[in-house]
């Protein structure tokens, strides 16, 4: 799973809510790229069975097959489109209610957050782990100083073209993160005109391998950064369930009556 979390409460659905309180997170991706820690080894096969034996000292990609799955709030969290495989699943505008089974990709952060949203029984298939550690001391020191640079314009008049150029400069940080450079070539023909030539198996594997040798940041960040933050959103939207309205990666509306 690798996004953020985008999502209207299906109770309030087709409501006209008037009142509606806002709440977001402040720089939520800068924040736990600062805070949190992120896989900083590559990742080696291991043979987790259970959530029990999860260390925190380790990052975990998990291939895990859930049965008899139901969400026990308002709010569905896995996407079917994350999944790859569902069997009986009853949906929820594209988020699963319930289901007799799916086999989905996970990171450590996601699973133990399915497993606090949803009743179900588990089997972890494949895990994988990395070593827990937090980024580079330069990048975070990089991404300080981007903030501090964005938040001395804002709001300040005849700086509005200064706010924007340091805010996107500022937003990049993490979208450097998850840019895939490895594509499918494109050529162009007299006859044939523009035609994208899929990568082979092998030319994948060598990219990746040529990747790994100039690249000086993880792709493993920008996947861990997503799900912090819906980590962090979730947290709340579970304690205030049946309020929630709608969210979006890092912010709230609430009803205010029920």
């Amino acid at each position: 799973m690798q996004d953020g979390y985008t999502h209207a409460n299906w109770i309030h659905a087709d409501d006209i809510i008037e009142n509606v309180d806002s709440w977001d997170f402040t720089s939520s991706y800068p924040y736990v790229m600062v805070t949190h820690k992120f896989p900083s080894s590559e990742f080696k096969k291991c043979y987790i069975k259970d959530a029990k034996q999860l260390s925190n000292r380790f990052a975990y990609i998990l291939v895990v097959k859930m049965q008899n799955i139901k969400c026990k709030y308002f709010n569905n969290y896995i996407s079917m489109s994350k999944c790859r495989y569902i069997k009986g699943g009853r949906y929820d505008n594209g988020r699963i209610i319930q289901a007799e089974e799916i086999e989905i990709v996970l990171t450590d952060i996601d699973f133990r957050l399915i497993l606090e949203m949803y009743d179900c029984k588990y089997e972890i298939l494949e895990s994988y782990f990395s070593i827990y550690n937090y980024l580079p001391i330069q990048y975070i020191k990089f991404i300080l100083k981007k903030y501090v640079n964005k938040t001395k314009f804002k709001g300040v008049e005849g700086k509005e073209l200064e706010y924007m150029k340091e805010k996107n400069r500022f937003n990049s940080l993490y979208g450097m993160t998850v840019t895939n450079t490895i594509r499918d070539r494109v050529e162009f023909d007299n006859v044939k005109g523009w035609e994208e030539i899929p990568l082979t198996n092998d030319e994948i594997v060598s990219a990746l391998d040529e990747e790994k040798k100039k690249a000086f940041l993880s792709f493993a960040y920008g996947v861990w950064v997503t799900a912090y933050a819906r980590n962090n959103l979730l947290k709340n939207v579970i304690k205030l369930d049946e309020y929630i309205i709608y969210c979006d990666t890092d912010s709230m509306k609430l009803c205010p009556r029920l």
